[in-house]
């Protein structure tokens, strides 16, 4: 098993994956899945003053493509130290590599697949030390491109036998076995879980939620900190928490909210540093919510609420101005446009309205913290519908316009940060929506603007989520399909299978996947 980070989860345990992963629904009843995942690279020679103007975001890539973007995520799919961009589309997905802090704005890697993708997330599936990407995609299988030595399977390494809406995916280690599972939220069909057995998951589902209502994003994270990854499940309505006893986890969930809010989007993180996680909703037309967790008990009810009713599809939580504490980040994206948005935490306190604002105002799907330049501060990757994916410089102080842009324009639904190719920074998957996803490789904090790994497979991601599922030390990409069956991708070495290694029997309408050592 690899010692990287999780690609999912907050309290990650296996390959640095930031993943952006969840699920979102369109006006037209549409649902878009992103996959998150914080990760929180922070120098420790460097800490910034407490800041009372708003930060400012410099634009310092915008890639050529304009691609329908549903999900993003960094990760170093090359193992060479910074982070690589990965956006999931509706068509194929696109990798861009960073190359020294500057990403190619043509993909380097285009998946073969051109699945409706909704969520991407990195994972070292296969534990050989690099980055695999799964993706979720809507009425296709759920797909994994295998990182073999930092090249990805342009076509899918594994594909689940189900091919449902899914709007979510998320690597975890469930069981406690060493190597990642994958969790796979759905819309309209249950939440379902396969199993890894040392590098190899399950094409069918072991374990089904017993409710089947629409899912928007499922995240794992050890809320009541008794060693196990238990399950939260964000709806369009009251959200849930399936709870991890001993690898077995519970059917029907063991806590709701108090709130029925169009949730589009969640994340733990421990946002008053009491040492447990918290729980924060984005949702879409309402105020976000925070939910507070004290000593394995989550509040019913919200803590905190924002001002802002925006229309958001992601939230991801990251400490942007390096004072000790989590600050929250939100994308939004309607066809009028909407701002992205930061609310800064003072010691556990966060401001009620934004204290930052982007300047542009596009369809953002997907957002992800990462050090891309590895400067010891966190930039913002964003994912854009059918728009140039960009990138936000964070220069100590503040972050202004985006300082990279896809060269691929497609209809990104998921994405995760992961060093699939284990160069020591970060690399980029997207998963999108019936095209291919895609890889985009960071070299020494630049990332490629043209994809350097496309999966084989166009099917309808709705979540991508990184994994190392065969213990080889290597990122594995697990991807949760809509109407398809979800999918895993293997690494070999940094070079990641173009068609899947694995699929789903089931082909639901996943909206999340989550890897996690469910059996111990």
């Amino acid at each position: 098993m690899s010692d990287r980070p999780l690609s999912s989860g907050s309290r990650p345990a296996t390959p640095p994956a930031i993943t952006s992963e969840g699920n979102r629904r369109r006006n037209v009843g549409l649902w878009l899945t992103l996959s998150i995942l914080l990760l929180p690279l922070l120098s420790p020679h460097r800490h910034l003053a407490a800041q009372t103007d708003p930060p400012a975001f410099t634009s310092a890539w915008v890639s050529t493509e304009a691609a329908v973007t549903r999900s993003i995520a960094w990760g170093d799919y090359d193992n060479d130290g910074d982070l690589d961009l990965v956006v999931g589309n509706n068509g194929p997905n696109h990798l861009y590599r960073n190359d020294h802090g500057v990403l190619t704005t043509v993909a380097v890697w285009t998946s073969e697949e051109a699945d409706t993708t909704r969520s991407v997330a990195w994972g070292d599936y296969d534990g050989d030390g690099d980055l695999d990407l799964v993706v979720g995609n809507e009425g296709q299988p759920n797909r994994l491109y295998r990182n073999d030595g930092g090249v990805l399977t342009t076509s899918a390494v594994w594909s689940s036998e189900e091919a449902d809406t899914t709007r979510s995916v998320a690597w975890g280690d469930y069981d406690g076995d060493g190597d990642l599972d994958l969790a796979v939220g759905n819309g309209g069909q249950p939440i379902q879980l396969y199993r890894n057995d040392g590098g190899t998951l399950t094409t069918g589902a072991v374990w089904s939620s017993a409710d089947v209502d629409p899912v928007a994003v499922v995240l794992w994270g050890d809320y009541d900190n008794d060693g196990d990854l238990d399950l939260a499940v964000g709806r369009n309505g009251v959200n849930e928490l399936h709870r991890n006893d001993g690898g077995v986890l519970t059917a029907s969930a063991v806590w709701s909210s108090d709130e029925s809010d169009p949730t589009t989007d969640a994340g733990w993180g421990d946002y008053d540093g009491d040492g447990d996680l918290d729980l924060v909703a984005g949702n879409g037309l309402a105020p976000h919510r925070l939910y507070r967790n004290d000593g394995g008990m989550l509040t019913t009810g919200a803590v905190w609420s924002s001002v802002e009713q925006d229309l958001i599809w992601s939230v991801a939580w990251g400490d942007y101005d390096a004072d000790g504490d989590l600050d929250l980040l939100t994308g939004g994206g309607s066809h009028g446009g909407v701002p992205n948005r930061i609310y800064r935490n003072d010691g556990g306190v966060l401001t009620a309205e934004a204290i930052w604002t982007s300047a542009e105002v596009d369809y953002t799907i997907g957002v992800a913290w990462g050090d891309y330049d590895n400067d010891g501060d966190l930039d913002i990757a964003v994912g854009n519908l059918n728009q140039p994916n960009r990138l936000y410089r964070n220069d100590g102080v503040v972050l202004d316009g985006p300082v990279w842009t896809s060269a691929e324009e497609e209809p990104s639904s998921g994405l995760a940060w992961g060093d699939y190719d284990g160069d020591g920074d970060l690399d980029l998957v997207v998963g999108n929506d019936g095209q291919p996803n895609r890889l985009y490789r960071n070299d020494d904090g630049v990332l490629t603007t043209g994809a350097v790994w496309s999966s084989d497979e166009a099917d309808a991601t709705r979540s991508v989520a990184w994994g190392d599922y065969d213990g080889d030390g290597d990122l594995d990409l697990a991807v949760g399909n809509d109407g398809q069956p979800n999918r895993l991708y293997r690494n070999d070495g940094g070079v990641l299978t173009t068609g899947a290694v694995w699929s789903s029997d089931e082909a639901d309408a996943t909206r999340s996947v989550a890897w996690g050592d469910y059996d111990g």
